[in-house]
């Protein structure tokens, strides 16, 4: 059986494979529930930040507070249908 953090670290990997669909990278930030357990998954709708791959190193080398990557705050969305796990990211505005 896996552990909770196991199940957490299997989502942060589906919300890894989606952001690369589109070019980039996640930063969570805090849950936001809409949450769901499995044997082997821990979903839970996620605030955070889309960031462009271009803009990787820039961003690692910053302040996760600089209000510079505010343009790319968004909610992770998580939705079932059948087996899969499909992720979409929706922009917000702070």
């Amino acid at each position: 059986m896996l552990t909770f953090e196991q199940k957490c670290e299997n989502f942060t990997i589906l919300l890894n494979e989606a952001a690369q669909e589109q070019g980039c990278f996640f930063v969570g930030d805090s849950g936001e529930g809409h949450d769901m357990e499995t044997e082997n998954l821990y979903c839970e709708d996620s605030s955070g930040w889309l960031i462009p791959n271009a803009r990787k190193e820039e961003h690692e080398s910053t302040d996760r507070e600089d209000n510079r990557w505010d343009e790319y705050s968004c909610f992770a969305e998580w939705s079932q249908d059948g087996d899969n796990i499909i992720i979409e990211f929706k922009e917000y505005t702070i």
